[in-house]
């Protein structure tokens, strides 16, 4: 009888931590930032600059996110914005093995906001496919992916666009 409940007790532990921690797991992506992308209360997709600007260079009469001039916003609807946070939350979509050699050259932001909470997506040209991934509260979180040849990201923007 004691064996029993130990084995009782061991598969309660194991199945009650197990789970916790599996419930805790980071995206592989956005890591811990993940939950602004999933729940979300509002997207914004932008037209940016190709480079970005040093803060002590920018325009007091020009808008910025994440240190790129905006060119324009881009309105979209509900269910295209769902539809791009569908899309970004596909790890599919980035390459974290081989790394591309050419420059980035950035050509939309997605932002995604959360309360006070900001998750930024700069999305470099087509002919060169990398993202970089912002948190406007930690200046520290900072992430470079290449897109993967075949991304649905990019296809979804210019359907889109289209």
């Amino acid at each position: 009888m004691k064996n029993i409940l130990i084995i009782a007790l061991c598969a309660f532990l194991s199945l009650t931590f197990g789970c916790a921690n599996a419930q805790e797991k980071d995206h592989p992506i956005f890591g811990n930032k993940v939950l602004v992308v999933q729940n979300h209360s509002d997207v914004a997709f932008f037209e940016v600059e190709n480079y970005a600007t040093k803060l002590d260079s920018q325009d007091k009469n020009k808008q910025y996110v994440a240190d790129y001039q905006i060119k324009k916003k881009i309105d979209i609807s509900k269910r295209h914005k769902k539809q791009l946070q569908e899309t970004c939350l596909e790890v599919k979509n980035y390459e974290t093995k081989i790394f591309k050699s050419c420059p980035f050259v950035a050509k939309y932001a997605l932002v995604f906001t959360k309360g006070d909470e900001q998750i930024t997506l700069i999305i470099g040209e087509k002919t060169c496919g990398k993202v970089i991934i912002f948190d406007k509260k930690d200046e520290k979180y900072t992430k470079n992916y290449d897109l993967n040849e075949k991304n649905s990201l990019e296809e979804k923007i210019f359907k889109i666009l289209d």
